[in-house]
């Protein structure tokens, strides 16, 4: 059984995905979970602590497409595929966007509508893309959805908070430089190069007194939309940026001049044109 959580990510909201099923995919726009066996007053249960949507389906293709569709809060539970076929074409999200619209110009505006398209027809068209189109359409869908568990995971039940702080700073892997601690009373999100006792100590002094404590990490951030140059180059492309001083431009180069020459060697290197 599979679901869809149509919600805005968070580190509490992927703990209590967590705490629910290790499977499970974070992403922009919510949480793909492989469920397993589940009853609908459980999931009735669980869900009302998200507020968001949560749809049911026998796979993460129609769940999801429901879930973008109907956007509201509440649980839906898909019986069978009809209203899954019944969306407009423009929610078979794993297609991109572009070629989506291309259907609804040339007449196709449900997904059921594209199951007349012969395989043969969409494969000649868009290859591998028009063969996996073919089967989305009839509600087909094979991904995994791979277990994601923490790197670091200890929960306490002691309530003293020297004993609390020893064992983190006895038990903390080295190399982790993300954490985060949850109790009944709040949480902290910890973000350093490296975590030390003062750091733990101000955060634990922050919960206490608890009747529980949760330390998570899994070193990488809860994810969030990204503004135009809010990332890093991939690092062949920052070593070439440093070996090749003509492509220099000015005597100092700024990020930005960074990821416009990357993008342009990018599209150079593969034969796309700028």
């Amino acid at each position: 059984m599979f679901a869809y959580l149509l919600t805005a990510p968070s580190l509490k909201k992927r703990y209590q995905v967590y705490c629910k099923t290790p499977f499970f995919a974070e992403e922009l726009s919510g949480y793909a979970l492989n469920l397993g066996p589940t009853s609908q007053a459980e999931l009735l249960d669980w869900g009302k602590a998200f507020n968001g949507c949560l749809v049911v389906a026998d796979n993460i293709l129609m769940a999801k497409a429901l879930a973008l569709y109907q956007k509201r809060p509440g649980l839906f539970w898909l019986k069978n595929a009809t209203p899954f076929f019944k969306l407009p074409v423009d929610y078979l999200w794993p297609v991109p966007a572009k070629i989506l619209i291309e259907f609804w110009e040339t007449g196709f505006k449900t997904i059921d509508s594209l199951q007349i398209i012969p395989l043969e027809t969409l494969r000649s068209r868009l290859g591998e893309l028009g063969e996996q189109i073919y089967h989305y359409c009839r509600g087909h869908y094979t991904e995994k959805i791979l277990s994601y568990p923490p790197a670091f995971e200890k929960r306490f039940i002691e309530t003293d908070l020297d004993q609390v702080l020893c064992s983190l700073i006895k038990q903390l892997p080295p190399h982790i430089c993300s954490l985060w601690l949850y109790s009944e009373t709040g949480s902290v999100d910890l973000k350093q190069d490296k975590i030390g006792i003062v750091t733990l100590k101000k955060s634990l002094t922050t919960l206490w007194p608890w009747e529980f404590l949760v330390a998570l990490s899994w070193e990488t951030p809860p994810l969030k939309q990204a503004g135009l140059f809010d990332f890093s180059l991939p690092g062949v492309l920052e070593e070439l940026l440093e070996k090749e001083s003509h492509l220099s431009l000015g005597l100092t180069l700024n990020r930005r001049e960074q990821v416009r020459r990357a993008n342009f060697i990018w599209g150079y290197a593969t034969g796309f044109k700028t």
